[in-house]
């Protein structure tokens, strides 16, 4: 089949199938059964086209206007793309992912979707189905063990999780699926108390489980893989399929997952969008090793990371808080430079439930952001731009959240960088 006649199938197959997709509201519909049969469904439309096609029909609909339908198209061919690698792209020896799950005010996304309960998820439930669909789906290559960790809880969303497995999966708790208390480890001494300068929260529950795995693991002919992941279905659990795959392609160290690069499909709220552009402005101007390779979206967390990367973080990590997932990939790529990748996503926004404006102010993450340009580049990288955020105040940045500029609006992700921001911020300032 030429090219052209290749192309001209597939556009035919791509519009019939965004005709009948599946409109996704929210991101419990992505694991429901009339969806689960659309992915099932596209995956027959295109049973008959190589893995490159499909590939080719992932980017054209991450590159047309994204709705609903689009979205929802582009996750199910995301999806096939998964499975396809599970079932048949591993490497024929046993290897086990570590799914770290970390849940901090989440027992209403954790509990089934009710009249009373209208933005459940039935979280952990759904993805211990799905991760054992994908360890059937590798002929059992596979082996996926769930650690969730309760980081300082106040409501004890941990205490649910474990009721919750320990209800359905009695015999595998402990072994299989695992609850971790990060009070536990703050207690010894491990970590500063939660209302501490630099408390302990998100940033300290994944290096506690990354820790503790590595300080357990006996079986050394087993490969074993560690996933940071949030607690929501935000992010398909089967595109996990998609790390793994950029993951032995490129015989990487670890695989970042993203919101922001060409392949990536993203519906998120339009305040946190705006927003993040202008975060994502400063972090590309005071961090450019971040832009050099190509890591537009650093605080999703969707990442993969081999043995010798988790080892890297254990080690290296000092920010405890959000943003440890900076600190993180910047550690990463001065260790083991060249072996670190982006890998786009299907994304979409939990906006009802999420406690992040909750939990702390973004101002305190672009301070953050300047302590880290001083780590990783010199005091002296952007010290204009620098001084300029630090004498900003919350107030200022509040305005700026609000307001964002809009030249960073309409300038692309990737070219943020060459923006002149100093002088941008200094313009728009309130007075």
């Amino acid at each position: 089949m030429s090219f052209i006649k290749t192309m001209s199938h597939l556009d035919k197959i791509i519009s019939e199938l965004l005709s009948n997709a599946i409109v996704i509201k929210c991101p419990n519909d992505t694991v429901q059964k009339k969806y689960n049969q659309f992915i099932d469904l596209v995956g027959e439309r295109f049973s008959q086209c190589s893995d490159k096609q499909l590939e080719i029909a992932d980017k054209k609909l991450c590159s047309i206007k994204l709705d609903s339908k689009v979205f929802s198209l582009g996750l199910a061919v995301k999806i096939n793309l998964a499975r396809r690698f599970i079932e048949h792209g591993l490497p024929d020896r046993p290897i086990c992912i570590n799914i770290i799950n970390p849940v901090y005010q989440e027992r209403a996304r954790m509990s089934p979707h009710s009249k009373e309960n209208p933005f459940g998820e039935n979280t952990i439930l759904e993805k211990i189905k799905i991760f054992n669909q994908l360890e059937l789906l590798s002929s059992n290559k596979l082996s996926i063990k769930f650690w969730i960790v309760d980081d300082a809880c106040p409501e004890r969303s941990g205490k649910l999780a474990e009721q919750i497995i320990k209800k359905n999966f009695p015999n595998q708790f402990g072994n299989k699926y695992h609850i971790l208390y990060l009070k536990d480890a703050i207690r010894k001494g491990l970590y500063p108390p939660k209302n501490a300068i630099n408390g302990s929260i998100k940033g300290a529950s994944i290096h506690y489980a990354l820790k503790t795995i590595l300080d357990c693991n006996t079986n050394e002919q087993e490969k074993n893989l560690f996933l940071d992941t949030d607690a929501d279905l935000s992010i398909h659990p089967e595109l996990l399929g998609l790390l793994l795959k950029k993951y032995y392609a490129n015989n990487a160290v670890a695989v970042i997952g993203s919101r922001r690069q060409k392949d990536s499909l993203a519906i998120i709220g339009h305040l946190r969008d705006i927003r993040g552009r202008l975060y994502i402005a400063i972090l590309q101007k005071l961090l450019p090793t971040l832009g050099l390779a190509n890591i537009l979206d650093t605080n999703r967390a969707a990442k993969l990371y081999n043995t010798l990367a988790a080892k890297a973080v254990v080690k290296y990590q000092s920010l405890w808080q959000f943003p440890y997932q900076i600190e993180t990939i910047l550690n990463l790529l001065e260790k083991f430079p060249g072996q670190i990748y982006p890998q786009g996503i299907s994304y979409f926004d939990s906006i009802p439930l999420s406690t992040a404006t909750r939990r702390f102010t973004y101002y305190k993450q672009i301070i953050d952001q300047v302590y880290l340009s001083d780590k990783f580049q010199s005091r002296e990288y952007e010290y204009g731009l620098k001084q300029l955020l630090l004498h900003m105040g919350v107030k200022n940045w509040h305005f700026f959240e609000k307001n964002v500029p809009l030249i960073i609006l309409k300038t692309p992700i990737d070219k943020l960088k060459d923006l002149p921001i100093k002088k941008i911020l200094l313009r728009c300032m309130p007075k």
